[in-house]
C-alpha cells in the first residue's frame, strides 16, 4: 500500500502536472481552482499522516489497540482515496475547458447560421456580421469575436466596416451565407451580392448556400475551416439530441395559445418598449408546431395591422384580458417585459385572472430565429419543458 507520505508526492507531482497544463492552455479559472485544491490535499495528506504516526504510536504502547490496526490502514487509504476523487473531480473543469476553447482563424464570416457551425467545429472568426439583436449567442461570441454589425446594415454600407476591419487586420477570407431566404423577416437581404465588392478589394471570398441541409452545410464548412474530421461528430451529436427531444414531447400536451413578448428597457427613461411576436415567424415554424401550440400574437393588436420584421409594437399588455393566453413567453430583455406586466397588473388588476397570469406560467426563454442551428434541440427541449401541461 501506498504510504501517506509516497501520496502526497504523487498528488505534488501530478497536481503541478495539470496546473502546467493549464497554464499551456491559457486557462486562468480552472488553473486557480486546482491551486486552491493542491493545498487543501496538502494540508490533508499531512494533517493525515500526523494521524497515522499517532495511532501508531499508541498501538505499540497498548498490545489491545494492535487489534484496531487493519481499521487505521482503511481509514488513511478511504482518506486518501477520498482526497483522490476530490482532486480529480475538481481538475477535470480544467481540462474540459482547454478542449472547448474555439481557436481564432483569420477569417470574416457573414450569417449567424454558418458562425454557429463554425462555433461548433471548434472555430472563431477574427469578425463577424450576424443578427446580433436577435440570436442569443451571440452576446457570449462578442466577447472574442468583432461584430461588423447586421448583414442589412453592412449590405447598405456596402461593406466598408467589413473591408476596413479586414485592411486594419491583414485578413484575405471571407465567407458568405447564402439562404432562400437568408432572413424570413427581411426577405429582401442577400448578403452574396456584395461579394463582388469585396473580390474588387483583393478579398477571396466563399459563398456557402443554407438549404435547410444541415449535413451539406456542416461538411462544407467542416472542409474549408480544415475540420473534416469533426464533422460527422457534430452530425451524430445534433440527431442523437434531436431524436431525443422529438421522443420526449411524443403524446405530451403543452399550452394551446401562446404569446411571445419580446421587450427592450430603456434606463434613461424607466420606460419599456414592447413587441409581440407575430404568427408565422420562426418561433411557430421551429417551436410551436411541434408543440402543436398556437401563437396568438395577432391578438394583442387591433384587426388589420400590420407586422414589421415580424413583430408587432405595442404600448400597453391591456389587451392580454382579450388574449387570454395559457402561457406568456419572454425573449429578450425578461426585466422590461416583467416590468410592464408588474405595471399593468395595478393598472388593470383583471389581468391577473388570465391563465397564464393565473396559473403562473410566464417564461423567459431563448428566442429562435434559426441562427443556433446546432443548438435547436436544446432550446426545443426548453420551450416544451415549460410549455408541458
Amino acid at each position: 500500500m501506498i504510504m501517506p507520505q509516497k501520496m502526497a508526492k504523487l498528488f505534488i507531482i501530478t497536481s503541478l502536472f495539470f496546473l502546467l497544463f493549464c497554464f499551456i492552455e491559457g486557462v486562468r479559472l480552472p488553473f486557480v481552482v486546482a491551486s486552491g485544491i493542491l493545498i487543501l490535499i496538502s494540508i490533508l495528506l499531512f494533517s493525515l499522516n500526523i494521524l497515522r504516526t499517532m495511532l501508531t504510536k499508541g498501538e505499540s504502547r497498548t498490545p489491545a489497540r494492535a487489534l484496531n490496526k487493519p481499521v487505521h490502514k482503511k481509514l488513511a487509504t478511504a482518506t486518501a482515496i477520498l482526497a483522490a476523487g476530490i482532486f480529480l473531480f475538481n481538475t477535470a473543469p480544467c481540462m474540459a475547458s482547454a478542449t472547448q476553447i474555439p481557436e481564432k482563424a483569420d477569417i470574416i464570416i457573414i450569417g449567424d447560421r454558418l458562425v454557429d457551425i463554425a462555433y461548433n467545429l471548434g472555430v472563431l472568426p477574427a469578425a463577424m456580421s450576424v443578427r446580433c439583436s436577435l440570436w442569443p449567442l451571440c452576446d457570449t461570441l462578442k466577447t472574442s469575436c468583432q461584430v461588423l454589425g447586421c448583414p442589412n446594415c453592412l449590405q447598405k454600407k456596402k461593406a466598408k466596416p467589413l473591408i476596413s476591419f479586414a485592411k486594419a487586420h491583414q485578413i484575405k477570407k471571407v465567407i458568405i451565407e447564402k439562404g432562400n431566404p437568408f432572413c424570413a423577416l427581411v426577405p429582401e437581404l442577400h448578403p452574396e451580392k456584395i461579394a463582388g465588392m469585396l473580390e474588387n478589394q483583393g478579398l477571396s471570398v466563399t459563398v456557402v448556400e443554407y438549404s435547410h441541409d444541415l449535413a451539406k452545410t456542416v461538411n462544407q464548412m467542416a472542409a474549408i475551416l480544415g475540420k473534416a474530421d469533426k464533422a460527422q461528430m457534430l452530425l451524430d451529436n445534433y440527431e442523437k439530441n434531436l431524436a431525443k427531444v422529438m421522443k420526449n414531447i411524443e403524446k405530451k400536451n403543452f399550452a394551446k395559445r401562446v404569446v411571445i413578448l419580446n421587450g427592450v428597457f430603456q434606463a434613461s427613461s424607466g420606460k419599456s418598449f414592447l413587441r409581440v411576436e407575430s404568427p408565422g415567424g420562426y418561433a411557430d415554424q421551429f417551436l410551436l408546431s411541434a408543440l402543436k401550440s398556437i401563437n396568438v400574437g395577432h391578438e394583442m393588436v387591433k384587426s388589420g395591422k400590420k407586422p414589421a420584421k415580424g413583430h408587432y409594437s405595442i404600448r400597453k399588455l391591456n389587451r392580454l384580458i382579450v388574449t387570454a393566453p395559457d402561457a406568456i413567453i419572454i425573449t429578450g430583455d425578461g426585466f422590461a417585459v416583467q416590468k410592464a406586466i408588474a405595471q399593468a397588473l395595478v393598472q388593470s388588476p383583471g389581468l391577473a385572472n388570465i391563465p397564464a397570469i393565473k396559473n403562473q406560467a410566464i417564461y423567459n426563454l431563448p428566442g429562435f430565429i434559426q441562427s443556433s442551428l446546432i443548438e435547436y434541440p436544446s432550446i426545443l427541449s426548453q420551450w416544451a419543458f415549460v410549455l408541458e401541461r
